[in-house]
């Protein structure tokens, strides 16, 4: 039989023209990688993440108003532009 090799996402096949494979492994989608990257969580654990990324990126974002008298400033603005930044990345890691 006639080998052919194959080259898919880093990974050698070697098949002929029976169609078997000496390697055979599943392609695996992006969202089995990522479920198997991340272990699971239960229904309250996910509740309690949601609840404490929304509260700590909201406070994050609320002190970062107390910057805004100082805008002007090269500190005021850095020290603004930090806690906002930061507040919206915590807040969107809640979903």
């Amino acid at each position: 039989a006639t080998l052919c090799f194959h080259l898919a996402k880093g990974r050698s096949r070697i098949s002929g023209r029976m169609g078997w494979n000496l390697f055979q492994e599943e392609e695996k989608s992006y969202w089995q990688d990522f479920e198997d990257a991340l272990p699971s969580l239960t229904y309250q654990q996910r509740i309690y993440g949601f609840a404490f990324c929304f509260g700590a990126g909201w406070i994050i974002n609320f002190l970062s108003a107390a910057f805004l008298p100082r805008i002007n400033t090269v500190q005021g603005s850095t020290m603004f532009a930090l806690f906002y930044t930061l507040g919206n990345i915590i807040a969107i890691c809640r979903s």
